[in-house]
């Protein structure tokens, strides 16, 4: 144990050496300021008056933001020494940088006796204000200092004085709930307890305990004054379920039906907020039950929302209550229940007789349409058994549910709807079956299962698509496999021709080329419409590695290359070279070598720590914005927050397609304790204090069991996530609903003596697991528990811990994620994220700092996947089939395999295989990486990502607009020039000039469109010309600075480009039917395809008003070619999409721009096929561009050739 007495006299030594002939302004006078404060603090009086004997500066600060000693004295209450400072002339009035004076201090701590000797001093301020507006009379209220208030009062402080924003002594009191004092403010006389705030909220409004309430009433306060959002102070009683407090308003006369500005009324707030009492109290008023609010939502829809199955029990109970009201767009409550999953709100509603089962909302779904497409499996049951149609199609898209669950994946739902005798061929208005949607996006359990129940293999929909070529076309390997051997038709063509092979070829699927090969498919079957076969298309789209497996089976047949005639269009020269390369061997190299290689290539493509702190500091702008427009309290988490793995070939900003973002949604004023882990305040309880018995109570009923990372909690949702469809430029997201706890279980890691996590990084995560809403519960549960447990999360963890590796461990990770969602996940999905996650944690916690060097790349990666099979082969008691290894941050929990996936013993022969072939699937890694453009951005478009939305019914406002609105400003006016929601041109043309600078581009676009809407065609052109001869330039990215290594400043740095910059031209909305954003004022060549349409199933458009502007300029005035030839330059070299690949098809018709742009760029287009449909017309015309595209692409398979010969592994 350390002498105390040795270590004080240490710290005077310090204090005299630091200060002794240095100025008070110097950093070292500074730090012996800091320790004459933390003297204070520990009340050794005696040394810190011998220092100021001394001679010592009293102003000196204690602290950066500016404490003096009398700021400390006062705020630990020494007495003494504030005398002595007094005496000694110390600024009693001194300021801190955020403008707390010393009564400040000692208000706050209560500290009486300091505070009655500076009431004392002569020109003290008592009034004085902090630079957000509070005075110490503000302090005494909000911390409940009732003496302290009575002697700042007797020297004269103003009890009515008021913040900014309007927050008078009596606000601040009763919001925090001090009793007392607040009742000594009513009753002084001098209050005015009518005062109201900038949100228009009086002290009645903030009222937690009855006798406040009642006293504020007998003091003509107004019972039904209106906040500015339309509240009463009955809508926050009764949202807080107080029901004493909700008892005096309504004895008073308070209006129990009065809407606020969002239509509700207090009884809607009761019931969303599960506020029992309060709904039993309000019920025996004049209410009305069936009482609509502007969404349409009556009581009943909020309740069966939130799943708060006590009151919708007790709402059924009324013969009144409209079961089977309809909200603005069609859905009852049952509707509502069975969307979120609230399984006991369904039974209630299904088993009521006045309930209708089959009700269709405005989009034509059911309550059992929307439980298949969520994956509520206990909802569909339910529905199922009380007779729900099983076979009703929706009235837009004619889906039945077997068409959605089979959509979305979910194996047990489709078995279900099949038990029920769902028609499994039914087909949709576009011809498609349920094996077609499974087909579609990879859903290969759903589909054995379809199959295995009858399901036609070679079912063909509009033009001709069977399951067959949806999967092939979407690259879906193990369906394509699953068809086969059930015998599909693989020379099968839709109406223009194209044969399953064709679309492999053209998109670059090697394994499915095999397979359809293996099968019998030819790779010179001509498509009728184009003539072109599938060796044509891989030339054509620069797919090497397909080119090569077809004319490799045409020599297995014993065709002669050079004298085949469906050949003919190959170069012969290349077309020789090529054949004599075939069949190789290749030589060995050294690995420390083709570590230091593959580093450096992952450095060309971005994968470096600058960048994945500017790509950590976007996400936290997003997630700024996205909060911002959607009022929920919401983080980013996952691979795009955490700056590593959402991108495994580029590191550019951009999300793979198939990575998504994570959004994790936290519901409001819920929090749960963990049992034998909190660690709250205890509370005692007091017979006077009915708040504190309801926190109590509270506390105890929000108590859960935890074992092994899950709680028990049954009722809610079995799907863990909402899914969103993604698409190319627009990654898919998931919504995960959360609930808030207030402390983690015990984490071994955090307290571990011995571990390799740099200090940095442990500090954080010790700092993170003790924030406050850190840990949080997610519906996730161990297999055949859906329903009954939900799961601990620690993503906010697993962000800190992500963030903080260093550049090698971050390609490690960017490596792993590779090979698990490219190699061992090929066939079937097995392996998660987070085992990936789970793995290189491991890593970082067991090898030493040294180890991780670059020229050691390819053995970390061993040896991590070497530790994921050995923990995958470990035979212990308790093994289950799914088990992979332990959770990192929880290790008494087991992680999962993905549970349709195959089992653990399969999986690890997998990662063995993997492991016997790392030089060759790291051949192919290297191979895809994409060195970054000239430029080096990072790309970033928020207003991609914002999240599905409703159309509002608001109107449009001129007033200044910020970032955060500029979505919902732009998708309003884009509505007003399509479907006629606005006809007054003056307005919308005032509306269209609020737009921002930082949204120039756009504004000037949609000015162009208004003008041509109201067919003001020559303005249009003036005013598009004059825009482009500006020179005006949109932003491309987020420039990522050599310096970028504190998070927080790149935030600012991220703000200042959106901000300071034209950055928002890009938009994607979603805009449902009947709504219909087309510009048929517009020429057809563009109009087509803005705004695009990104999926064929879902309503999200996409929008580039800096692409769209162009195609303007091109179509107006067709002749400027040193323009046009500038532009699609610029576009193929730098950040192409869709939109603006579109525009070149339709514009260029320059062979050597096309043809760059087809071999730079074809992944975008085999991610979109209205650029495959539009190119391959293009193509057909352009027959020099044919062949030249041909010989590039032989010459490519040439090149790859020779350099495998030269060095095997690169």
């Amino acid at each position: 144990m350390p002498n105390p007495t040795k270590c004080l006299l240490t710290t005077l030594s310090t204090i005299a050496r630091c200060t002794r002939g240095i100025s008070t302004g110097s950093c070292q006078a500074h730090r012996a300021s800091r320790l004459l404060q933390q003297m204070i603090q520990c009340k050794d009086m005696t040394r810190v008056m011998r220092w100021l004997e001394d001679g010592r500066d009293i102003e000196c600060p204690t602290h950066s933001i500016g404490y003096t000693l009398l700021h400390a004295a006062a705020r630990y209450n020494r007495v003494g020494l504030v005398e002595c400072l007094i005496e000694s002339k110390a600024n009693v009035n001194a300021q801190s940088l955020w403008g707390a004076a010393p009564l400040h201090f000692a208000v706050q701590k209560n500290s009486l006796l300091s505070l009655k000797r500076l009431l004392a001093v002569p020109g003290i301020q008592v009034g004085i204000r902090t630079r957000n507006g509070l005075s110490p009379l503000h302090y005494a209220a909000d911390n409940g200092h009732l003496e302290a208030a009575e002697l700042l009062v007797e020297a004269g402080a103003d009890m009515n004085e008021q913040t900014e924003d309007g927050r008078a002594p009596l606000h601040f009191a009763c919001l925090k709930g001090h009793k007392e004092f607040a009742l000594w403010l009513i009753d002084s006389g001098t209050a005015n307890c009518s005062l109201i705030k900038k949100d228009g909220k009086t002290a009645l409004h903030l009222a937690n305990f009855e006798d406040i309430a009642r006293r504020l009433i007998e003091k003509g306060v107004g019972l039904n004054t209106k906040a500015v959002n339309g509240r009463t102070a009955l809508f926050l009683a009764a949202a807080s379920n107080n029901a004493e407090v909700v008892a005096s308003l309504l004895k008073a006369g308070a209006l129990v039906n009065f809407a606020d500005n969002k239509g509700q009324t207090p009884f809607h707030i009761a019931c969303n907020n599960n506020c029992e009492e309060v709904v039993r109290m309000l019920q025996q008023e004049r209410l009305n039950f069936n009482a609509s609010d502007k969404l349409g939502c009556s009581a009943l829809h909020l309740a069966a929302d939130n799943g708060h199955s006590e009151i919708v029990y007790r709402l059924l109970e009324k013969k009144k209550i409209r079961v089977n009201s309809r909200d603005c767009q069609g859905r009852t409550p049952l509707y509502f229940a069975a969307h979120r999953g609230q399984i006991k709100a369904v039974k209630l509603l299904a088993e009521c007789n006045r309930t209708e089962l089959n009700i269709q909302g405005n989009d034509g779904n059911t309550p059992l349409h929307a439980a298949a497409d969520c994956g509520h499996t206990e909802v569909v049951e339910a529905l199922l058994k009380a007779g729900c149609n099983v076979n009703l199609h929706n009235s837009t898209r004619s889906g039945v549910p077997l068409h959605f669950a089979a959509d979305r994946g979910f194996v047990k739902i489709v078995q279900l709807l099949l038990d029920y005798d769902a028609e499994v061929d039914a087909k949709s208005s576009e011809g498609w079956t349920a094996l077609h949607f499974a087909s579609r996006l990879g859903r290969t359990e759903v589909a054995r299962i379809l199959v295995e129940r009858g399901a036609c293999v070679n079912s063909s929909g509009r033009h001709g698509w069977t399951p067959l070529h949806v999967a092939t076309r979407m690259g879906h390997g193990e369906i394509v496999k699953l068809l086969i051997g059930k015998s599909a038709d693989v020379g099968i063509e839709l109406e223009d021709g194209n044969a399953p092979l064709h679309f492999a070829a053209q998109n670059g699927h090697p394994e499915i080329i095999t397979m359809l090969l293996d099968a019998g498919a030819s790779p010179t079957q001509k498509a009728h419409r184009t003539s072109a076969t599938p060796i044509d298309l891989a030339a054509v789209f620069n797919r090497h590695v397909s080119l090569k497996l077809m004319l490799q089976s045409l020599c297995r047949k014993g065709v002669d290359l050079l004298n085949e005639k469906s050949l003919e269009s190959l170069d012969r020269t290349k077309l020789k070279e090529a054949q004599e390369l075939l069949s190789t061997d290749r030589p060995q190299r050294d690995t420390k070598i083709r570590s230091q290689e593959l580093h450096e290539a992952m450095n060309e493509a971005g994968f470096i720590r600058e960048r994945c702190v500017t790509q950590t500091a976007m996400s936290h702008v997003l997630e700024e914005i996205i909060q911002s427009h959607s009022g929920q309290t919401m983080c980013l988490t996952g691979s795009f927050s955490e700056g590593w793995g959402c991108s495994l070939t580029r590191l550019d900003g951009i999300v793979d397609l198939n990575s998504d973002l994570d959004m994790t949604v936290f519901i409001k004023g819920l929090r749960y304790h963990l049992k034998g882990f909190c660690k709250c305040t205890k509370l005692k309880e007091s017979p006077e204090d009915d708040n504190r018995r309801r926190e109590i109570a509270e506390r105890q009923r929000n108590t859960l069991e935890y074992s092994q990372g899950h709680v028990k909690f049954s009722g809610h949702s079995s799907n863990p996530v909402r899914n969103f469809y993604g698409s190319i430029k627009r990654p898919a997201m998931d919504e995960a609903v959360a609930y808030n706890c207030c402390s983690y279980p015990d984490m071994p890691i955090l307290d571990a003596k011995t571990t390799k996590i740099n200090k940095v990084c442990m500090d954080k995560l010790n700092r993170e697991s003790l924030r406050h809403n850190s840990c949080h519960l997610v519906s996730a549960a161990p297999p055949g528990m859906e329903g009954l447990y939900i799961r601990v999360s620690t993503a906010l963890l697993e962000k800190k811990m992500t963030r903080h590796l260093n550049v090698v461990q971050g390609q490690v990770l960017t490596i792993l994620k590779y090979l698990t969602k490219s190699v061992v996940n090929k066939n079937k999905r097995a392996l998660k994220s987070y085992h990936v996650k789970t793995l290189i944690y491991w890593m970082v916690n067991e090898v030493a700092e040294e180890e991780w060097m670059p020229n050691n790349l390819i053995s970390l990666v061993e040896k991590a996947l070497n530790k994921l099979a050995e923990d995958l082969e470990k035979d212990y008691e308790g093994v289950k089939p799914h088990d992979v290894m332990p959770h990192f941050f929880l290790p008494d929990t087991m992680l999962q395999l993905h549970r349709d996936g195959p089992h653990r013993d399969e999986v690890a022969k997998t990662v063995r295989n993997v492991l016997g072939n790392l030089n060759r699937h790291l051949t192919e890694y290297k191979r895809l990486l994409r060195p970054l453009g000239p430029d080096k951005l990072m790309n970033f478009h928020p207003f991609m990502y914002i999240p599905r939305s409703p159309v509002s019914s608001s109107g449009l406002s001129s007033d200044s607009i910020e970032y955060f609105a500029l979505f919902d400003h732009m998708k309003r006016l884009l509505l007003c020039l399509t479907n006629d929601i606005q006809s007054d041109k003056c307005s919308l043309l005032k509306d269209i000039d609020a737009i921002p600078v930082f949204a120039k581009t756009a504004r000037e676009c949609m000015k162009a469109l208004a003008q041509l809407k109201y067919g003001e065609v020559d303005a249009a052109k003036g005013t598009v010309e004059a825009f482009v001869n500006s020179g005006h330039r949109v932003s491309r990215g987020i420039e990522v600075r050599e310096n970028a290594k504190a998070v927080d400043k790149e935030i600012e740095h991220v703000w200042r480009q959106l901000r300071e910059t034209d950055s928002g031209y890009k938009f994607c909305f979603y805009i449902p039917p009947p709504a219909d954003p087309n510009l048929d004022f517009v020429s057809p060549r563009i109009s087509e395809w803005v705004p695009l349409k990104l999926l064929d199933f879902d309503s999200y458009y996409g929008i580039n008003f800096d692409v769209l502007i162009k195609s303007l300029y091109l179509e107006f005035f067709p002749d400027h070619e040193a323009t046009k030839m500038k532009w699609f330059r610029e576009l193929i070299d730098g950040d192409l999409d869709v939109k603006g690949m579109l525009m070149l098809i339709e514009f260029c018709s320059e062979s050597e721009l096309l043809l760059d742009m087809i071999h730079k760029h074809k992944a975008l287009v085999a991610a979109s096929k209205i650029l495959q449909d539009k190119l391959v017309l293009k193509i057909q015309d352009m027959e020099e561009l044919q062949k030249q595209s041909k010989t590039r692409t032989l010459k490519k398979l040439i090149q790859e050739e020779l350099l495998d010969l030269d060095s095997f592994g690169w």
